[in-house]
């Protein structure tokens, strides 16, 4: 399955301080997120064949079979000097010319916890179903905080309400 923003930026090296699936820490604790209960990290044999591109995330949570999945990563691409609007202008157009099918449920910025996210909600064609994203980014110091929250059209009603919990959960100290 392709996973969208993978091809936006490289991958950055981090250091994880959490293997629970109920809430995880990376970035030496400065990123917290709590995630669903049956939430495991995939293998990175895994994480190779659902995120073929080289862009792929550092860190990929999931349910047993890997349908429903949260991706997050620290990306190289220095967005902090960028007006946030312009940015996310920027990433809707490389997302329209790359991604099969996609439709835009939300295309937004907003603003939680005092930090304003670029705010994605979407569906588009992955080669055997169809698939449900939500992604946000935000300036994170001189690179780009990322999270896709991801499933397929079969399971996205069942974890729709536990993704918008994991996202209020973020924290960014």
């Amino acid at each position: 399955m392709k996973i969208l923003f993978l091809t936006i930026c490289l991958t950055f090296a981090l250091n994880i301080t959490s293997a629970k699936a109920e809430n995880f820490s990376f970035d030496k604790g400065k990123i917290t997120f709590d995630a669903p209960d049956d939430f495991a990290a995939l293998s990175p044999e895994i994480i190779s064949i659902k995120y073929p591109s080289t862009h792929r995330p550092k860190f990929v949570i999931g349910n047993d079979s890997a349908k429903t999945t949260i991706a997050y990563d620290i990306k190289q691409h220095n967005i902090s000097k960028t007006p946030i609007d312009a940015v996310r202008q920027k990433l809707t157009e490389g997302l329209e010319r790359s991604i099969p099918g996609l439709e835009w449920k939300k295309n937004t910025v907003l603003t939680f916890k005092g930090r304003e996210w670029i705010y994605f909600e979407m569906t588009s064609n992955a080669i055997d179903t169809g698939i449900y994203n939500i992604m946000l980014f935000t300036p994170y110091g001189k690179k780009m905080l990322a999270f896709n929250f991801n499933s397929t059209i079969d399971e996205i009603e069942q974890y729709k309400p536990v993704f918008y919990k994991s996202i209020e959960s973020i924290a960014v100290k």
